[in-house]
């Protein structure tokens, strides 16, 4: 995966307010939500369907709040 991809999709995940998809599945692709679901499988059917060859990022959105853990 294109590391500044992967960064710009992580940054955009950390610093959106995405309190509107509260509790379900998102898809990043390029800094933009590419898919949203109820389940995980539902969107990563749907982006390998339209964006076949784009590396993405998939999180459950929580529903109350954002624990980040890093090492």
């Amino acid at each position: 995966m294109d590391k500044s991809n992967g960064n710009k999709n992580y940054e955009f995940y950390i610093n959106s307010d995405l309190s509107s998809h509260s509790g379900k599945w998102i898809a990043i692709i390029n800094g933009k939500i590419a898919a949203v679901g109820d389940r995980a499988d539902t969107v990563i059917k749907k982006v390998k369907k339209e964006y076949p060859k784009k590396k993405y990022l998939l999180s459950k959105v929580p529903e109350e709040g954002l624990l980040v853990l890093s090492d």
